[in-house]
């Protein structure tokens, strides 16, 4: 843009002024005759100029430039030239005066064409940006109990039999860091005596699920009732990962004298349950839940008629008459009788029917004992238990059960089976179809043997 600049230039105007001096003679009088030559000279002349120039960046920020201009001026020059000339005495004198003007002179100094000029100028501006940062936060877990998928039905027991189904649940955890189980806490029900016909409570992980004690599950811990309808409580230490779903199994041990009666296990509150993680205590919710209700049922007499052979030795006496001839020369005939007494044994076999009452728990003295299967008959849609007599320290068995043709159907072995514990089988065959109805001998393989019994399934 256009800048007025006012610039000051000193020059030097020379000014005639006519003087009247009189003379009576002639005289030689050197003068000096100014010339006025008008002589046009370059000068260049600087000029500051300042220029606003406005960039991209706020603030605007002042430049300051040094622009030169070159301005012609018009400056008389003063020429002295040394004349000798004769005049009379009337003579002008030209008298020279310097004055000292200040001439404002505008100077156009522009920027033809105008350039943006694009600097970077690193500016401190404070922006609000939102940012997404993840923070760990305490939270209280709860965990949800749920019936197990193969929560045991009710069903009728004998006094004395072990490791009886009574609940499966689950227990899942739904943190990103794992919980520690410590404790359960059951509550005994129905109208059997919890204290005197359970003589432990035994806690299983049921690591495959399927209601039963068998070789794939876990015991982590048993307790006792306190009292009939009272509490068994189980301290143990079990983990279950992050995210994840643990099955547990609770198992009934009768005593031999356990009274008839209905026996029920629970857990009644939510504080049954006791667990911790990385923040603490953890929730349970889904309290109360109920297990399966085992009726005890005392033991049958049923009369049995057995035939037995009995081999029975007689001694008889039978008399003999022998007739002796002697030969002598006197012509005499002596007849001797002797009698001797020869006994003999004569077998005999007398059948006897001897009829005797033998409970259907009690092996016959002088035999074997066999393996006790329960319930038999057995209608296939409940595991049977067995229990096997003669253990005097943890073992491994195995039970197989074969047809009447003595085609086997089952095997399964069980390892470091505890003494006085009863196994579990499922009715179903080695290739996983249920067995069908008939009679089946069930053969138990210990450290001391095997012994045999039979099962009747009934479909």
């Amino acid at each position: 843009s256009p800048t007025n600049s006012p610039v000051n230039t000193k020059t030097n105007t020379p000014s005639n002024t006519p003087t009247n001096s009189p003379t009576l003679s002639p005289t030689q009088t050197a003068s000096l005759t100014p010339t006025n030559s008008p002589v046009n000279t370059s000068t260049p002349t600087q000029t500051f100029t300042v220029t606003q120039t406005f960039t991209g960046t706020n603030p605007p920020t002042n430049t300051a430039t040094n622009s030169p201009s070159s301005t012609p001026t018009l400056s008389p020059t003063n020429t002295f030239t040394r004349t000798a000339t004769s005049s009379p005495t009337n003579s002008p004198v030209n008298t020279f005066t310097f004055t000292q003007t200040s001439t404002p002179t505008l100077t156009f100094t522009g920027t033809a064409p105008p350039t943006n000029t694009p600097t970077k100028t690193p500016t401190n501006s404070p922006s609000l940006t939102p940012v997404s940062t993840a923070t760990a936060t305490s939270t209280t877990v709860t965990v949800q109990i749920l019936a197990g998928g193969s929560m045991p039905g009710s069903s009728t027991q004998l006094p004395g039999a072990s490791n009886v189904s009574v609940m499966q649940f689950q227990l899942n955890n739904p943190d990103i860091n794992s919980i520690t189980l410590t404790s359960l806490t059951l509550t005994g029900s129905g109208s059997g005596n919890d204290a005197t016909g359970i003589t432990s409570v035994s806690l299983y992980v049921d690591n495959n699920g399927n209601g039963i004690v068998d070789g794939g599950d876990t015991l982590i811990g048993t307790s006792v009732y306190s009292a009939n309808n009272g509490t068994a409580t189980i301290n143990f230490t079990n983990i279950i990962p992050p995210s994840s779903t643990n099955t547990y199994l609770v198992t009934y041990n009768f005593s031999p004298s356990a009274a008839p009666g209905n026996y029920v296990p629970n857990i009644n509150n939510v504080t049954d349950l006791v667990g911790t993680n990385v923040n603490g205590p953890v929730n349970f919710n889904g309290a109360p839940l109920a297990g399966a209700s085992i009726s005890i049922a005392a033991a049958t007499f049923t009369p049995t008629n057995t035939f037995t052979n009995s081999f029975t030795p007689t001694v008889t006496s039978t008399p003999t008459v022998t007739r002796t001839f002697t030969g002598t020369n006197t012509p005499t005939v002596t007849g001797t009788f002797t009698f001797v007494n020869t006994p003999t044994l004569t077998p005999t076999f007398s059948p006897t029917f001897t009829r005797t009452f033998t409970a259907t728990l009690t092996p016959k003295p002088d035999e074997k004992p066999a393996p006790i299967v329960y319930p038999n008959p057995s209608d296939g849609t409940k595991p049977i238990n067995v229990h096997v007599p003669g253990l005097t320290t943890v073992s491994n068995i195995t039970v197989q059960i074969f047809t009447t043709a003595f085609r086997k159907v089952l095997e399964q072995p069980f390892t470091n089976q505890p003494v006085g514990v009863d196994v579990n089988i499922n009715l179903s065959d080695n290739w996983g179809a249920p067995m069908a109805s008939g009679i089946y001998y069930v053969v138990v393989t210990t450290p001391n043997g095997r012994i045999v019994g039979k099962l009747l399934l009934l479909r």
